[in-house]
């Protein structure tokens, strides 16, 4: 691979999304650092580069096309590492992978959906699988989804650990807030989470397979300690976070999972996991309860789904769009994650099984997240898969952000590019 014309290419650089990722990763102190934009159209990749990055750092243009899958295989031969901004990856990111997998080289992703992430993982993952063989990482949700949850669990495990104590369960509680003029999400994230909804029956034959084959390979991985937190099924008041907590959806609670699984395997002490996200009043309780009604209903026919694809504005009450959050909207967002550790402050405690005595309350926080903090995230990754030597804790293959950068400098990168974290209360239960 150090043979490569490039270092990165940031794929689908003309969407919303990709021109805020192609600007972050120009920023980069590195001056050896070689960067390409790719997308279907060439004047519009050299229109974008032109208007987002450094002339000084001279960003070459690739035309690639999903749809054109010698294209897609030209890019990834051309380059270690590919940033594949192009969704919803159901529909448009398996040719991608396969196409980078097939050239030994890395791909990462900003993807949020469940159903494609879990299937990267049973067609190229395991120990055995081709990844593995051809020397590349495949990581998806490494941005909002689900980088600030899945790493934001891992630091409240180690930060319990090093206050000796063992950890048990990690709840993680996000909040988004906005200002005066609102919060807008471009319409990619709606069809994806649309698109999600319909499918989400798929997910249950994929986490058979990847099952059944993980339960061929040698080793048991260690289990979490201790009771679950408790499952809500509807919305909870936390007096801590003067909020409603609901269940959160999205990629977060699979990606913890499969992290924690994996560290369990290595021998490390992994943690039971929940996932929610909060709203101040009841009446935005009662709207997404609405919305989590109608969106029951209309996914279930054709009909339902062209309706909701066609009218994204009208059935999300204005939040989705195809022109997205302007800049005003953007610069007014920000997001925190209130991570809520329970443990033991004893081996013996905890080999008891009984309720935790111990609780570590830390937090992660950042800017605008669906765009700002992800093109932070995603760069900072890449970085980190070029730069530093992860195959030593973690080898090639299909993982997750928490365990590829479980031993690397990441988070210490993240907080130096915008993203606090902090240990906010600890003590008895």
């Amino acid at each position: 691979m150090k043979s490569r014309e490039y270092d990165i290419v940031v794929f689908g650089a003309t969407g919303f999304t990709g021109e805020y990722i192609l600007k972050e990763v120009a920023k980069s102190s590195s001056t050896s650092l070689r960067i390409a934009a790719a997308g279907r159209t060439a004047t519009k990749v050299e229109s974008v580069i032109e208007r987002v990055t450094p002339a000084e750092r001279q960003v070459k243009c690739i035309v690639a096309d999903v749809n054109d899958v010698e294209s897609l295989f030209e890019m990834a031969r051309r380059t270690k590492l590919v940033i594949n901004a192009v969704g919803p990856y159901r529909k448009y990111g398996e040719n991608v992978v396969k196409a980078c997998v097939e050239c030994s080289t890395h791909v990462l992703d900003i993807c949020g959906e469940p159903e494609f992430i879990e299937k990267m993982d049973m067609l190229y993952g395991g120990e055995e699988g081709l990844a593995a063989k051809n020397g590349c990482y495949v990581v998806s949700a490494v941005g909002f989804d689900s980088v600030p949850c899945d790493l934001g669990t891992l630091h409240n495990q180690r930060e319990m650990e090093k206050l000796g104590w063992v950890p048990s369960s990690v709840s993680s509680y996000l909040s988004v807030s906005s200002g005066s003029a609102g919060m807008a999400v471009h319409y990619a994230t709606w069809e994806a989470l649309v698109l999600g909804f319909a499918n989400a029956g798929n997910l249950k034959s994929i986490r058979k397979s990847v099952s059944e084959r993980n339960a061929k390979c040698p080793g048991e991985a260690v289990a979490p300690v201790g009771p679950k937190p408790k499952r809500a099924s509807g919305a909870v008041w936390n007096e801590r976070l003067k909020s409603w907590a609901l269940p959160f959806l999205g990629s977060d609670a699979s990606v913890v999972r499969r992290t924690q699984r994996a560290l369990g395997l290595r021998g490390m002490s992994p943690v039971h996991h929940s996932c929610m996200f909060t709203v101040q009043s009841r009446t935005t309780v009662g709207l997404f309860g609405m919305f989590g009604a109608m969106m029951k209903q209309l996914i279930k026919s054709g009909f339902g789904r062209n309706m909701l694809l066609s009218h994204p504005s009208w059935f999300s009450w204005g939040l989705f769009s195809h022109k997205g959050p302007t800049k005003e909207q953007i610069d007014q967002t920000s997001f925190e994650f209130t991570f809520v550790g329970k443990g033991y402050g004893s081996k013996s405690s905890a080999d008891s099984g009984g309720k935790q005595d111990k609780f570590l309350v830390t937090t992660l926080s950042g800017p605008e997240p669906g765009y700002v903090a992800c093109s932070v995230f995603i760069a900072e990754a890449a970085y980190t898969v070029l730069e530093e030597d992860l195959e030593q804790h973690c080898g090639f293959g299909v993982r997750t952000t928490g365990e590829l950068f479980s031993h690397s400098t990441y988070l210490d990168r993240l907080q130096k590019n915008g993203i606090s974290i902090t240990n906010a209360e600890s003590g008895d239960l």
